[in-house]
C-alpha cells in the first residue's frame, strides 16, 4: 500500500507549493528593460504580455499582418483568446516579420496545441521526469525560473525522440503555468551540463531537436543559456558558429569548460544554484516532483524598494483595472 501511495503521489503530485514569491507580482519591468534595440530597424523584446505596450512600429506591423490575413483569407488566428496582438507580435518577431513564415509558424503552433496540450503523464514520462535530465533549480533575482538540462543523461536506448519531447513538454508546461507572469516574468534561464563528454559521445542530434522544439513552440522565452563542463571540441565549434550570429544572440549563450559559469552570479543568488555548478544549494538528487523555491533569491546589492512597487500601489492598479491582463496575487489584495 505504501508503494502504491508513493506511485500515485509521483504520477499526480500536489504542486500547490510551486509558484512565484509574492515579490514577483510587485515587479513591473521598466520600459528600458522590456526590449533591446539591436539596430535602427530591429529590436529584441523580452516582455510581450500583460500590461506591456508595443512601440508604434510593432503596432503597425501587427495591423499589417492582420490585413495580410484578411487578404490571404487565412483563419489561423481566429482563436482571439490565444492569438492576441501580443502573441501575434511574439511570432512575428521570431519570424523576422515575414508574414508568410509567420502564418506557417502559427499553423504549426495550432496543430501542436491541438495534439500536445495538455501533456499527459505516462509511465515513460514519469521515468523521464525522475531521470534528472531536466529539472527546476530556482529563480534568478528577477524571478526567472532556472532550468537544469543534463544533456549527457539522455539515453536513446531508453526513449524515442517523441518520448523525450513528451517529457520535456510536461516539465516545461509546469514551468510556464506556475512561474510565468504576463508582462512580469516571461523568460527562463537554462544551465546545460555536458559533463565533459566527448563530442561523439553526446546525443548532439537529439539535443539540437530539443532546442529547436523549444524555440518553435515557446518563442522568445530564453533569457540566458549557460553550457558548463564543455569539452574542447564543443567550445571550438562554438567559436566558429558564433561568427555567424548576431550580437544579442551571442550574449544569451555562454560556454564554460569548467562546472561554473561566472555569468550566473550577475543575476542569480548562489542559493538558487546547486553546489556542483558553484552555487550553495545542495545538489538535487530527486528531480521529480520539482523542488520548493529557496526564498533567498535576491542579490546582495539588490534594493527592492527601487524595482518593486508597494502593496498599496498594487491594490490601486487592481482596483483601477490595470491588472486585467495580469495574473493577480490575491494575497496582496487582502
Amino acid at each position: 500500500m505504501e508503494n502504491q501511495a508513493q506511485s500515485i503521489n509521483l504520477v499526480n503530485p500536489d504542486l500547490s507549493y510551486l509558484g512565484q514569491p509574492v515579490e514577483a507580482y510587485l515587479y513591473f519591468p521598466p520600459k528600458e528593460l522590456q526590449y533591446v534595440q539591436i539596430s535602427k530597424s530591429k529590436i529584441l523584446r523580452w516582455y510581450f504580455d500583460g500590461h506591456i505596450k508595443m512601440i508604434d512600429k510593432e503596432e503597425q506591423k501587427v495591423k499589417e499582418f492582420d490585413q495580410y490575413l484578411v487578404e490571404k483569407k487565412q483563419d489561423c488566428c481566429k482563436n482571439d483568446l490565444l492569438w492576441t496582438p501580443s502573441m501575434k507580435l511574439r511570432f512575428l518577431e521570431a519570424n523576422n516579420f515575414k508574414f508568410d513564415k509567420t502564418v506557417s509558424s502559427i499553423q504549426d503552433q495550432n496543430q501542436w496545441i491541438s495534439t500536445s496540450l495538455p501533456p499527459k503523464m505516462t509511465d515513460l514520462t514519469l521515468q523521464f521526469l525522475q531521470s534528472g535530465i531536466c529539472y527546476l533549480s530556482g529563480i534568478d533575482h528577477r524571478f526567472r525560473p532556472i532550468v537544469v538540462l543534463n544533456i549527457y543523461k539522455i539515453d536513446m536506448k531508453l526513449y524515442t525522440l517523441e518520448q523525450i519531447i513528451d517529457g520535456v513538454t510536461y516539465f516545461i508546461e509546469i514551468i510556464v503555468n506556475h512561474f510565468f507572469l504576463p508582462g512580469q516574468v516571461e523568460n527562463w534561464v537554462i544551465i546545460q551540463d555536458l559533463n565533459n563528454m566527448g563530442f561523439t559521445s553526446l546525443p548532439i542530434s537529439t539535443h539540437k531537436k530539443i532546442i529547436v522544439y523549444l524555440m518553435d513552440h515557446y518563442k522568445s522565452r530564453l533569457f540566458r543559456l549557460y553550457a558548463v563542463n564543455c569539452p574542447t571540441s564543443v567550445t571550438f565549434s562554438w567559436g566558429v558558429v558564433k561568427a555567424l550570429l548576431d550580437e544579442t544572440t551571442i550574449e544569451k549563450i555562454q560556454f564554460e569548460k569548467t562546472s561554473e559559469a561566472k555569468g550566473l552570479w550577475t543575476h542569480i543568488n548562489k542559493n538558487q544554484v546547486e553546489t556542483k555548478f558553484g552555487g550553495l544549494h545542495p545538489n538535487i538528487e530527486n528531480s521529480w516532483p520539482p523542488i520548493k523555491i529557496n526564498p533567498d533569491f535576491m542579490l546582495e546589492q539588490d534594493k527592492p524598494e527601487e524595482y518593486l512597487i508597494s502593496k498599496d500601489k498594487y491594490k490601486e492598479l487592481y482596483h483601477t483595472g490595470q491588472l486585467k491582463n495580469s495574473k493577480v496575487c490575491q494575497q496582496l489584495l487582502q
